[in-house]
């Protein structure tokens, strides 16, 4: 809430004999982040998938952690079932 970053970095890597790198990159303006625009990026592999420009709702920003979670536990299950065999 009084952060002085206005760019957070999440990343992590999912998969076992296919990795990938995951990063999401999202950017927040300095005066009044939470009633304006903070766009968020998905890359893949150090290339751009997905960007959303406007106001997240709740919801949104629910799914898109939602989703992070569902790719970082998607590796790593991948990841104790190969450790397992």
């Amino acid at each position: 809430m009084f952060s002085v970053k206005t760019t957070a970095d999440y990343e992590f890597r999912v998969g076992e004999a296919e990795r990938h790198e995951l990063r999401v990159t999202k950017e927040r303006p300095v005066a009044l982040a939470a009633f304006r625009p903070q766009p968020i990026t998905a890359y893949v592999d150090g290339r751009e998938v997905a960007q959303t420009e406007g106001m997240m709702r709740r919801g949104q920003a629910i799914g898109i952690g939602v989703v992070i979670g569902i790719l970082f536990l998607s590796g790593l299950a991948l990841e104790l079932i190969t450790r397992a065999h």
